[in-house]
């Protein structure tokens, strides 16, 4: 490391965020192994995979810190947070330790994950040092989630990926999603990760996926769906990609090709039979996707609505001009992001229906 990068937060120094003690880089695993020599009779540690955290972000580490805290109610693991503060002047490297703890079951000892926190300031993030960072302190051989937040101004370096499992996003955080999607395509096939990468904004499509879903596994609505020629879908004005994404599991589900287009002008798909469906995508306050509808000729119509907040999905079905309306309560899934994040620890990637909805969408990114 270059002199200049290697100044490190005095040891009297306060923590930069709650509960974390500031340490040198070079002392870091030393540190740990004192802190759990000093705690062993009252916590174990313990650790089933490495979840490294990316971020540019304003206050990103005390952010972060308390997320972590919440992912470890669901997972025993070990975080490296790294926050990049190249506004900063002077070039260096900060860093703290700290851990999160659960009682066990038998309420006797903690079951604690290891966090390590570094601020990389100045031009010290450009220097090459985020990979040695996080290769000398993961935890053993234990599979490796890279969860870059935001954009991916500068991309991880391919020695990086080589060693990650699984690449976290959120294409929610992207305002021009084209280029983002064009840049994790391009390090999932580098690191032969195209299976493993997990967007935060598609997990939060699961719970509308499965209201959806229950459409089609219905006894007398098949018909009904084979003649569909509308879609309509409602979403707040920060989640277009989450629409576009809902838009194109369903077509490929369907068995629909894109026609071109805009998303916003135009947009529609082809059946295999020849049949024309358009699309209508509209923007209003509320919920990330408060309404989807589907119509179809004979007019038979299904419906999933959201009011804002709320944690349940009002489902409706109706097969033919005179049938009678069907409608259900069915939950929305997780939306925190503690719970999303979770969520794709336990899945690990390899969503091949995101892959599918990318590629009949790919076209209407901005």
């Amino acid at each position: 490391m270059p002199a200049e990068a290697a100044t490190e937060s005095p040891a009297a120094e306060q923590p930069f965020f709650a509960q974390g003690i500031p340490v040198e880089v070079g002392k870091i695993q030393r540190e740990l192994k004192k802190l759990w020599q000093d705690s062993h009779e009252m916590a174990t540690r313990a650790s089933r995979l490495n979840l490294v955290i990316f971020s540019a972000a304003e206050h990103s580490l005390r952010a972060n810190t308390a997320l972590v805290e919440q992912i470890t109610l669901q997972h025993a693991l070990r975080a490296i947070l790294i926050a990049a503060k190249p506004q900063i002047p002077d070039t260096r490297v900060r860093a703290w330790i700290n851990a999160h703890c659960q009682i066990s079951k038998s309420g006797q000892k903690q079951r604690c994950s290891e966090q390590i926190a570094f601020q990389l300031e100045g031009n010290a993030w450009k220097q090459g040092l985020v990979p040695n960072l996080i290769f000398s302190h993961l935890d053993s051989d234990l599979p490796l989630y890279l969860w870059r937040q935001g954009e991916f101004s500068d991309a991880p370096s391919e020695t990086l990926m080589d060693w990650v499992d699984c690449l976290l996003y959120d294409s929610a955080d992207w305002p021009k999603p084209a280029a983002q999607f064009a840049i994790v395509e391009r390090l999932a096939k580098a690191a032969n990760l195209q299976q493993a990468v997990s967007d935060l904004n598609w997990t939060r499509l699961n719970g509308l996926r499965s209201a959806l879903a229950q459409f089609f596994d219905a006894a007398g609505t098949q018909d009904a769906l084979a003649g569909l020629d509308s879609l309509t879908i409602i979403h707040a004005p920060g989640a277009r990609t989450q629409a576009l994404l809902l838009a194109g599991w369903l077509s490929a589900g369907l068995g629909w090709k894109p026609t071109g287009g805009s998303p916003w002008r135009s947009a529609g798909f082809q059946a295999a039979d020849g049949r024309q469906i358009s699309v209508t995508f509209r923007e209003k306050e509320g919920a990330g996707i408060s309404r989807v509808e589907l119509n179809a000729a004979d007019g038979s119509h299904f419906v999933v609505s959201r009011v804002a907040k709320s944690n349940f999905f009002n489902t409706c079905a109706s097969v033919g001009q005179e049938g009678h309306e069907l409608c259900q309560v069915l939950p929305v899934g997780p939306e925190d992001m503690a719970d999303l994040v979770s969520a794709e620890l336990v899945h690990g990637g390899g969503h091949r229906a995101y892959q599918r909805a990318l590629e009949q969408v790919g076209g209407w990114l901005e």
